[in-house]
């Protein structure tokens, strides 16, 4: 009894502060048996099995973040990616459109080229023509009038008619003389005129192709600053909705963890619970096994007893 009383003060000054709901009475019942072991590993298991739950969490907790931030990242490198597109597109239609017109200039210039020296080759062939035919008959009128002069010594009078006639004809070859250079100056000037027009209606047309291009060039970027805003827009929505459903799944884990929290907390006072009537029931099986002991003690004795008195008389009779 003295060593028991020396171990059960040991346990109490010693496991007191560690073990919760420790009664000194339980530990003098029960002071031999094992459950008081138990007891002290079983609290050490619980707080292990805790402190890996914890960490548990943490490290799902840690991995959703990274997960949710390498997706943040991926989209915003794909819409970088996609602004860098349009732009080199942009840049590029620029270009095009630059050496169009670049190339229509050229093509304008060497056209009004052509024109120029089709039209100053066509009036030196127009003069060249006119001084032969007016050398030609130059030359004829040269020998006329010499045979005319030959003539003349021998018929004066018919030389006379004749040179009227000639006059005649002279003054008429001068008026159709006149009238053909004044035609052909009407021809030139109706060629260049015709000539002015077309380059006219050729400016004109490459006027309006310009400002269609202009127009169609203004809608392109127009539809393009629509296309990025509503790009801008469906951005910044997932971001709201990504944002949204972060706010939902913390508060989705912060209601798992209450409830997880909650469980264990019920959990591990029903542990207790049961423990405690364990040690209840223990207790009472103790005291009744005692008892039991107790009374088989009793009656041994009793029967002892009765066989020592009824051997008395027979140890009587021998001696």
């Amino acid at each position: 009894m003295v060593f028991e009383s020396l171990v059960v003060d040991l346990l109490n000054r010693f496991l007191g502060p560690y073990v919760e709901n420790l009664d000194a009475s339980q530990l003098k019942l029960g002071i031999w048996s094992v459950p008081i072991l138990t007891l002290f590993a079983k609290t050490k298991l619980i707080q292990k099995t805790r402190l890996i739950q914890k960490t548990r969490l943490i490290q799902k907790t840690r991995l959703i973040q990274r997960t949710r931030l390498i997706q943040m990242t991926r989209l915003i490198q794909k819409t970088r990616l996609i602004q860098k597109t349009r732009l080199i597109q942009k840049t590029r239609l620029i270009q095009k459109n630059r050496l169009i017109q670049k190339t229509r200039l050229i093509q304008k210039n060497r056209l009004i080229q052509k024109t120029r020296l089709i039209q100053k080759t066509r009036l030196i062939q127009k003069t060249r023509l006119i001084q032969k035919t007016r050398l030609i008959q130059k030359n004829r009128l040269i020998q006329k009038t010499r045979l005319i002069q030959k003539t003349m010594l021998i018929q004066k009078n018919r030389l006379i008619q004749k040179t009227r006639l000639i006059q005649k004809t002279r003054l008429i070859q001068k008026t159709r003389l006149i009238q053909k250079t004044r035609l052909i100056q009407k021809t030139g000037l109706i060629q260049k005129t015709r000539l002015i027009q077309k380059n006219r209606l050729i400016q004109k047309t490459r006027l309006i192709q310009k400002t269609r291009l202009i127009q169609k060039t203004r809608l392109i970027r127009k539809t393009r600053l629509i296309q990025k805003n509503r790009l801008i827009q469906k951005t910044r929505l997932i971001q709201k909705t990504m944002l949204i459903q972060k706010n939902r799944l913390i508060q989705k884990t912060r209601l798992i963890q209450k409830t997880r929290l909650i469980q264990k907390t019920r959990l591990i006072q029903k542990t207790r619970l049961i423990r405690k009537t364990r040690l209840i029931q223990k207790n009472r099986l103790i005291q009744k096994t005692r008892l039991i002991q107790k009374t088989m003690l009793i009656q041994k004795n009793r029967l002892i007893q009765k066989t020592r008195m009824m051997q008395k008389p027979y140890i009587q009779y021998f001696l």
